[in-house]
């Protein structure tokens, strides 16, 4: 394999809301630009996008054996409803020397996870509030005791 991807959907709230993504540049060239393109899909499995897919292209470089991470955060622009999964088709690579290679998504040693940033808000919000209440708990000891 010469590319290596790691690619991270990102739900707050239950909706898709960014695809976090690493690439791995396994070849002896440098890379000029990268295009991802993935498909979404809705919660029932129905497509979301057009049978091409939506396409992210970033600019390099990225250099042979280097790793390069970026975030998508506008997947709720790209689909007309709430996005659920994220399918990688293809990855369109040009390199510095103006070659170009597009790999299908069997092409790529690939990793796929899902996170949900939505129950890491909750917490912090917990423990934010459990915080406050401390802070004005003590407060008020420091009033009947001190004033």
């Amino acid at each position: 394999m010469k590319i290596k991807c790691l690619i991270k959907d990102v739900f707050y709230d239950g909706c898709l809301k960014e695809i976090d993504f690493t690439l791995r540049n396994l070849t002896d060239k440098t890379i000029k630009y990268y295009t991802f393109t993935f498909l979404f899909y809705n919660r029932v499995g129905d497509l979301e996008t057009p049978e091409e897919g939506f396409s992210y292209e970033f600019m390099g470089p990225v250099l042979p054996h280097q790793e390069i991470s970026h975030i998508c955060d506008d997947i709720d622009h790209d689909t007309d409803h709430f996005a659920f999964r994220s399918k990688l088709i293809k990855l369109k690579i040009q390199y510095m020397d103006n070659s170009v290679e597009t790999f299908s998504r069997k092409q790529i040693d690939l990793q796929e996870e899902r996170e949900d940033r939505d129950l890491e808000m909750k917490n912090t919000e917990f423990a934010l509030a459990l915080i406050l209440g401390a802070i004005v708990l003590l407060g008020l000891v420091f009033m009947v005791f001190f004033l």
